[in-house]
């Protein structure tokens, strides 16, 4: 929060200490929350707020911010009802798109007008579907499909949901914005192009939904963006084929019989395994794929390092390394791994975990094709960035190039 001009520096304290205070209390009850819930508030909360929302938080250099941690962003004035009947993602989009900072943002402007509800929201599709809101459920336009990511422990509840879902009159399944989208469509009454928000640098190519609307029993399968989400019409054989691959927890892809939008079942990650030693890493969030803001590498000329996994969260991350330090760090690896296994005949592979301390050596774990003294003899001739804080921990795989001729 800031301090609006002219107001007294105590009154602000008080406002913040009888926030906190509340929430403390709440807690205490047992009643907690989670990212995408809202709280909405009888009357004018903190900074004028109508409610609030809770949101991944992002990370801030220098901060280290717990596993648990929620970030809350305020609702203002109709905002609080535009979340609640339509979705905290077209909330966050508005706002984003308004702000330019993606994916919404960290400050909290008290006593701002209600930027994301507009005149018109009454007028949306949605308006004129039934709604159901569920956790653990993304999607994203990827190309022409759309990517309708499931967390394992969303299976259940979605299971229900489909099921008890109508057949006769089109539906939307409200979801939350998806984490390795690189933007977010927005929508405004009014507005018949698409529009979208996104971060600096970004191709726009995986671009959030705000909801997937489903039409059941149509005599084709295909779809449509429409506003900030997608509807999409599938035949009855094509609507049983996807409830049987959510019972089985099985992928599954649909594509249009008409146009060119089809529909992708995709299941998140709960767990990675070790290529270096079998070691399985759960993570109740997921796992979440980051995808590089530049052109890809040729086929022709594919990287000698990849498969990288981060085995310390993002949070904490931000807080020990930056991400320059560390991606110079790997290509150091890289060069060096090059250098010394790059000229021979035979083809190496080896697999290695890194972690990095504050003021020690790089401690390495690895096995393939070069045995485990020299693997760490490799790494040590590579200086490690600086770490402040806590270990940074990561795995990957080097691979020698393959032989131009």
């Amino acid at each position: 929060m800031a301090r609006a001009r002219g107001e007294h520096p105590q009154g602000f304290a008080h406002e913040v200490a009888g926030f906190v205070t509340a929430v403390h209390r709440v807690a205490g009850q047992g009643q907690l929350v989670d990212v995408g819930e809202l709280t909405l508030f009888g009357g004018l909360g903190p900074g004028g707020a109508q409610g609030v929302a809770y949101i991944h938080p992002e990370p801030l250099p220098g901060v280290e911010i717990p596993l648990s941690s929620v970030a809350v962003i305020p609702l203002m004035g109709a905002e609080a009802q535009l979340a609640r009947d339509f979705g905290l993602a077209r909330v966050m989009a508005r706002l984003a798109g308004h702000y330019r900072f993606y994916p919404c943002p960290v400050w909290w402007e008290r006593r701002r007008t209600a930027i994301a509800a507009v005149l018109g929201d009454d007028t949306s599709l949605l308006a004129q579907m039934p709604r159901v809101h569920i956790r653990g459920v993304s999607a994203r336009m990827e190309g022409s499909t759309v990517r309708l990511s499931v967390h394992p422990a969303a299976r259940e509840g979605l299971q229900r949901t489909l099921a008890a879902a109508p057949r006769d009159v089109a539906f939307a399944l409200m979801i939350e914005p998806d984490v390795e989208a690189d933007g977010m469509f927005v929508w405004r009454p009014g507005e018949d192009a698409l529009s979208a928000a996104t971060p600096e640098g970004s191709r726009g190519e995986r671009l959030s939904l705000a909801f997937v609307g489903f039409a059941v029993g149509a005599d084709d399968v295909g779809g449509r963006v429409m506003e900030d989400g997608a509807l999409l019409m599938l035949t009855a054989e094509a609507w049983q084929a996807l409830c049987a691959a959510l019972d089985a927890g099985e992928p599954f892809t649909v594509p249009p019989t008409v146009g060119n939008v089809g529909l992708q079942l995709h299941w998140m990650a709960d767990r990675y395994v070790s290529s270096v030693d079998g070691r399985a890493y759960g993570v109740g969030a997921g796992w979440r794929t980051y995808h590089p803001s530049s052109a890809t590498p040729s086929p022709s000329r594919p990287r000698v390092l990849d498969r990288i996994a981060l085995l310390t969260s993002e949070e904490h991350m931000a807080g020990r390394v930056t991400a320059e330090a560390l991606s110079a760090y790997m290509d150091g690896l890289e060069r060096e791994f090059v250098r010394q296994c790059g000229a021979g005949p035979e083809r190496v592979e080896i697999f290695i975990r890194v972690e990095l301390r504050p003021g020690q050596p790089a401690r390495v774990v690895g096995q393939g094709d070069l045995d485990e003294t020299r693997i760490a003899e490799l790494i040590a001739r590579v200086a490690p960035p600086a770490i402040t804080g806590g270990s940074v921990a990561f795995e990957c795989r080097l691979t020698t190039p393959p032989d131009p001729n």
